[in-house]
């Protein structure tokens, strides 16, 4: 009986240590967490734990392939609402854990998704942060946005870089042309061709500049994301 006894006298203490471990991770730590449906139906999911005092804590996913292949963060900003209380709070205790444990009661929370391997050299071609409004958020309780990723159209980054190389080996004839009639031993007849040569590739040049500027493609949709903080 005795045996018995110390038996599940040892349960109830391994289990009240392992609910202790738990209640406090609830306290201290905080999840981003990202339900990405492509426009396939793919699904995946990634999460983030991030202590809850931490100002930045991101998930990231990769949507894509190959030169397509584009990395998205999904971030959530927090800052305590009662600062000063914590760092009085943080002052008075011996260790980092300890530390590591003290939260505030409310923060005020930004939520951002950014896009990284976009052509940022282009106002076309680059992404454009998506930032959520400020919004309270209580620990332990859960918060949930949904939303459409919408991307510039890859299709247009790599008609832009076809124009660029066009544009760019048009200027390097351009300036050839140039040298010639600057410093080139030419005859009168060959001197006339060289400046017809000229200006066509000089038009040619310009015109290319032109389909740049005019060139222009509806953003695509890749995916639906449901993000839960809680």
């Amino acid at each position: 009986m005795k045996k018995i006894m110390t038996t599940l006298a040892m349960t109830s203490v391994i289990g009240l240590t392992a609910c202790g471990e738990k209640d406090t991770r609830e306290d201290h730590i905080f999840t981003v967490e990202v339900e990405v449906t492509d426009t396939k139906g793919n699904v995946q999911k990634v999460n983030k734990d991030c202590k809850q005092l931490s100002s930045v804590c991101s998930a990231s996913f990769d949507l894509g392939e190959g030169s397509n292949k584009r990395t998205f963060l999904v971030t959530a900003n927090n800052k305590a609402v009662h600062g000063d209380e914590l760092y009085k709070k943080a002052m008075l205790v011996s260790s980092k854990e300890e530390e590591d444990r003290i939260i505030d009661s409310e923060y005020r929370q930004n939520i951002t998704i950014s896009g990284g391997g976009f052509n940022q050299y282009d106002k076309k071609t680059a992404f454009t942060n998506v930032k959520f409004p400020e919004n309270k958020w209580v620990p332990k309780t859960e918060r949930v946005l949904n939303h459409e990723l919408i991307i510039p159209n890859p299709e247009l980054n790599e008609k832009i870089e076809e124009l660029q190389e066009k544009r760019k080996i048009k200027y390097a004839e351009r300036r050839k042309i140039d040298r010639d009639l600057a410093f080139g031993k030419l005859n009168k007849e060959d001197k006339i061709k060289r400046i017809k040569d000229f200006k066509k590739s000089n038009e040619e040049w310009k015109n290319l500049g032109k389909q740049l500027t005019a060139l222009s493609m509806p953003d695509v949709k890749v995916a639906d994301l449901k993000i839960r903080i809680y």
